[in-house]
């Protein structure tokens, strides 16, 4: 019998904190062996890409994505 893989585990930052506090969490989450971090966009608030380049630049291995953005309110090509 093999033994059951961990499951890959993630971070999900909403819109509310500070872009810095999202990148020392972002190194922190990447120290520990999570998976990715993910950041939420507001439609009133922040827009996610900004954030996710911040997160990209201070990490090495960590993925790093949107959980929502808005496909609706922008060019498609520049959103892929």
């Amino acid at each position: 019998m093999t033994e059951p893989q961990p499951q890959p585990v993630a971070i999900y930052l909403q819109d509310a904190h500070p872009i810095r506090d999202g990148m020392e969490f972002s190194r922190y989450a990447e120290e520990k062996g999570f998976a990715a971090v993910w950041q939420a966009e507001s439609r009133l608030v922040r827009d996610a890409i900004p954030p996710m380049a911040a997160f990209a630049a201070v990490t090495e291995t960590i993925k790093v994505g949107s959980g929502v953005a808005g496909c609706w309110s922008r060019n498609h090509a520049r959103l892929a």
